[in-house]
C-alpha cells in the first residue's frame, strides 16, 4: 500500500509525493491581475508538494469576480507567472494553474458598467453573489454584482478560445506552467459548482446554445 510520500504518475507527471495542494484564492495580485512578488515567496515555499495547483487565474478581462486575483492574458501577466514558475522549478516544485472565467460572479466598477456574461443570464438572486473588491480604506468588502446577460453564440466560442489561449501562455518555453485539464466558469457562487446557484442548479438550465467546441491545443 503506497504512503503519502512515495511518488506518484500521473500521465506524463511524475510527483515525488502525493501531497497536492489545492487552488486557494488569496487576491495578491496587483490591481492590473499581474502576479506580485508576495506570490512567488507563496509558492516557492510550498514547492516540496508533489504537485501545486495555483489560484483560480482570469483568462479574460470581463472576468471580474474580484479584484487583485492574477490573470493570464496580458504579457506583463504573462512573464510576470514566468518568473514564479521558473522560482518554484528552481526550487525542485511543480505548479499547475487553475484557469479561470467569473462568469456571472462579477461587479463592473468602471464608469460605464457593463453587464457580466454568463451562460444563462440568471439575476433573480444577485445578493446571493459573493463578489470582492478594494475599499476606500485598501479592506476588502464585499460588493454588489453587476447584472449578467446571457452569452451568445459568438462569445461562448470566443470564450472557449480564450481557454486554448490561455492554455498555450502556460506551456510557452519561457512559462512551462501546467494548465490544470478542467477549466471553470462560475455560473452561480464564488467556489461552487453545484447546488441550486451552480453549475448543476436548476436556475441556470435557460441557455439556448452551445457550440461542441474545446480550446485549442
Amino acid at each position: 500500500m503506497s504512503d503519502l510520500f512515495s511518488p506518484l504518475g500521473i500521465g506524463d507527471l511524475a510527483l515525488p509525493n502525493r501531497i497536492i495542494m489545492a487552488p486557494l484564492t488569496r487576491s495578491r495580485a496587483t490591481l492590473e491581475r499581474v502576479p506580485t512578488p508576495m506570490m512567488t515567496e507563496h509558492y516557492v515555499q510550498r514547492a516540496s508538494a508533489g504537485l501545486i495547483i495555483a489560484e483560480a487565474t482570469n483568462i479574460v478581462p470581463q472576468s471580474i469576480a474580484w479584484d487583485c486575483a492574477p490573470g493570464i492574458f496580458t504579457p506583463p501577466q504573462i512573464d510576470a507567472w514566468a518568473k514564479l514558475v521558473r522560482a518554484v522549478h528552481a526550487a525542485g516544485g511543480r505548479i499547475a494553474l487553475q484557469l479561470w472565467h467569473g462568469g456571472r460572479v462579477a461587479c463592473d466598477r468602471s464608469a460605464d458598467p457593463r453587464p457580466a456574461l454568463s451562460p444563462s443570464g440568471v439575476n433573480e438572486n444577485l445578493d446571493a453573489i459573493t463578489v470582492w473588491g478594494l475599499g476606500p480604506e485598501g479592506k476588502f468588502i464585499k460588493l454588489n454584482a453587476t447584472p449578467s446577460r446571457e452569452m451568445n453564440l459568438e462569445e461562448v466560442r470566443a470564450t472557449v478560445k480564450a481557454f486554448g489561449a490561455a492554455a498555450r501562455a502556460c506551456r510557452k518555453p519561457r512559462n512551462g506552467a501546467m494548465p490544470v485539464p478542467a477549466p471553470t466558469m462560475t455560473i452561480g457562487r464564488a467556489g461552487s459548482s453545484g447546488g441550486k446557484n451552480g453549475m448543476l442548479g436548476g436556475r441556470t438550465k435557460h441557455a439556448t446554445s452551445a457550440p461542441s467546441a474545446s480550446p485549442a491545443r
